[in-house]
């Protein structure tokens, strides 16, 4: 096994475990499964490949009971670099309220501090979808979740 560089271990240790899923701006689509109770300390999103100019929003989602993690944040024609940060408050877009999201700067700028996110049922399967409104399919989003997991056995995967 080799030896976790200095980064890795102080993310490790701040932040938990790093999972990473790229995903198409499809109507619904499953970026991570989840088992188990995980604690999710960050998850971000950025553009990888622009969406075209159609009107378009996305949103994530607890796929079991399809409750929403934040609300409908707009992503029409967002460039490369574009990044997306869940801030934990569920009834806001990613960003925050009333903020754009921003290219190469992921915060929370609702003047908040950002909250962590208990997620999922002791031994139990559940995802963690995107949700589109639209008609883009032509971006792309490289999503990153860090957590820690609060039951044994609890886990996140890419989807």
């Amino acid at each position: 096994m080799s030896e976790l560089t200095h980064g890795q271990r102080v993310r490790e240790t701040a932040l938990g475990i790093r999972v990473e899923k790229t995903l198409a701006n499809l109507a619904d689509g499953n970026i991570f499964t989840t088992y188990g109770r995980v604690l999710i300390t960050l998850l971000f999103g950025q553009v990888t490949v622009s969406p075209d100019a159609g009107a378009t929003t996305i949103k994530l989602q607890e796929e079991t009971n399809t409750q929403d993690l934040c609300a409908a944040t707009t992503i029409t024609a967002d460039a490369i670099g574009t990044m997306y940060f869940l801030t934990g408050e569920m009834a806001v877009i990613l960003n925050g309220t009333l903020n754009t999201p921003i290219i190469d700067i992921g915060a929370n700028l609702t003047g908040m501090p950002s909250a962590p996110v208990i997620f999922g049922r002791e031994a139990t399967a559940n995802a963690i979808q995107l949700v589109q409104t639209g008609d883009d399919a032509d971006g792309y989003i490289k999503w990153v979740v860090l957590y820690i997991p609060l039951d044994e056995g609890a886990y996140i995967e890419a989807a």
